[in-house]
């Protein structure tokens, strides 16, 4: 295991690494505001390239399964090159990934091209994560600052939604992804200058731990979505799934000898540490999953359009960052087991009350809901992080950062798989 103390240029005053948080947490704005825009792009995307259904349903997926397979590996990636090198790569990429999309013609085109935006944003989440950890070293500022950046999720979830239904009203769905390239190279020039250097003196890469732990997150996060939309027990699901286990035994075997892992298996035998992964992923399932419900409800059932629907999902994500910036005062007084607990318990409430939505009895009920959800989401997935990123020494930041946003993903991707199929 790697013990030497990060190698960094710290930020000093109080304007800096205030501006960093803020370079940090636009890039993690983009990553989640891609998802919902490619969503909401997705009728137009598809009657545009005449693609099937099957191939729809894999514009949005293709980015979430290559986030989730290379989000711990990226995170390891940051701690030996730099985590702004590595952040400012993902940035480029996702520009990159992102004017690939603009420019797409064909189905397979535009798959491509959103993998390439899934590496970008791979590189972008962990290593932001690690990024505030290291340049915010007191504790009560490092949750405030770990709670703005759990509260950009919620904030480029709600975008995502609003851009596209504003740019679908007036251009082409190519158009999305234009200004979405436009943004994300704005973050890459902006972040070397306000951003700074991080990384572990002597890190190297875990070249076996990286291929293994690619391939089962990879195996696992394929059999989900594939499974949802195509069964659990077609040929594809059935190799996925053994892959996945073979690859999670030969990754476990190595780590546990290796010096130098690319994730330390000890973290787990904290029980605070595991039982947070847990509800990470938990919390994820439920905040993406029952997000892309109410999209779905909103189009599809209740037929308004992109805007619109953006407009009533204001509720959810709205609620969400103001409960996620109330959070961090609240836990000095209540404690993370209160705040957990309590955000568990309200957010059951949230979803027992969107039983009683129905599109016949108007919107308010739906809205009440998404109020409920967002506090308890709010309340939960901000100080899980912060709790997370906590509990560990300042050089394995990288490696925890990369673990939470694991989990976080592989939550996320079962919750759109999952509840989005239902």
């Amino acid at each position: 295991m790697v013990t030497s103390q990060p190698v960094s240029a710290p930020v000093h005053t109080d304007n800096s690494r205030w501006y960093a948080l803020a370079a940090v947490c636009f890039g993690v704005i983009l990553t989640f505001l891609n998802i919902t825009a490619t969503i909401s792009s997705v009728p137009a995307i598809g009657e545009d390239l005449h693609a099937d259904s099957a191939t729809t349903v894999w514009i949005p997926s293709i980015f979430a399964l290559v986030v989730a397979s290379l989000v711990l590996s990226a995170g390891t990636l940051g701690d030996v090159i730099g985590r702004r090198t590595a952040f400012v790569s993902g940035a480029a990429i996702m520009s990159i990934g992102s004017l690939s999309s603009f420019l797409a013609h064909t189905s397979g085109w535009l798959l491509a091209a959103q993998a390439i935006t899934g590496v970008g944003a791979a590189l972008v989440l962990p290593n932001s994560l690690a990024i505030i950890s290291n340049s915010f070293t007191h504790p009560k500022e490092r949750t405030e600052a770990i709670s703005i950046w759990a509260a950009c999720s919620g904030l480029g979830l709600a975008i995502g939604p609003l851009s596209a239904g504003a740019i679908l009203g007036e251009f082409s769905w190519n158009t999305v992804f234009l200004v979405n390239s436009i943004a994300a190279f704005g973050v890459a020039l902006i972040a070397p200058f306000v951003v700074p250097q991080s990384r572990i003196a002597g890190a190297r890469l875990d070249l076996p731990g990286l291929v293994t732990g690619t391939a089962a997150i990879g195996s696992l996060t394929f059999w989900v979505i594939d499974g949802s939309h195509n069964g659990f027990s077609s040929t594809r699901a059935v190799i996925a799934i053994i892959v996945f286990v073979c690859a999670l035994s030969a990754f476990i075997a190595y780590e546990r000898v290796v010096n130098a892992p690319m994730l330390d298996l000890k973290l787990f035998r904290s029980p605070s540490f595991s039982t947070v992964m847990v509800v990470s992923a938990t919390a994820l399932f439920g905040f993406t999953g029952l997000a892309l419900i109410s999209v779905l409800f909103l189009e599809r059932v209740g037929a308004l359009s992109a805007w619109t629907t953006g407009l009533h999902l204001l509720a959810l994500m709205g609620t969400y960052v103001v409960a996620s910036g109330i959070a961090p005062r609240l836990l000095p007084r209540l404690g993370f087991k209160a705040m957990l607990t309590g955000g568990l318990l309200v957010t059951s409430i949230g979803a027992l009350l969107l039983l009683r939505v129905h599109p016949n009895d108007g919107w308010t009920d739906l809205t009440v809901a998404l109020v409920v959800l967002g506090i308890g989401f709010g309340s939960l997935i901000a100080p899980a992080t912060a709790a997370a990123m906590n509990s560990v020494a300042p050089a394995q930041a990288g490696m925890a950062s990369g673990t939470v946003n694991m989990f976080r993903q592989l939550g996320g991707v079962l919750g759109t798989s999952v509840l989005g199929r239902s």
